[in-house]
């Protein structure tokens, strides 16, 4: 186990987001500070490759 976050930028701007997953199933959690929002997905499969989830 393991609580960190990370940094990246999706269309001009900056998000925090912590992922995590395994067998069958994939989730991630984006904090975009200067929008003040953020963003929650849950997939039933392994891995997620797709940005436009996050558009």
């Amino acid at each position: 186990m393991c609580l960190s976050w990370f940094k990246g930028r999706l269309n001009g701007h900056t998000y925090y987001c912590h992922a995590g997953g395994g067998g069958g199933y994939y989730s991630e959690i984006r904090i975009y500070p200067e929008l003040n929002r953020g963003s929650v997905i849950f997939f039933n499969r392994s891995g997620m490759k797709d940005e436009r989830f996050f558009g």
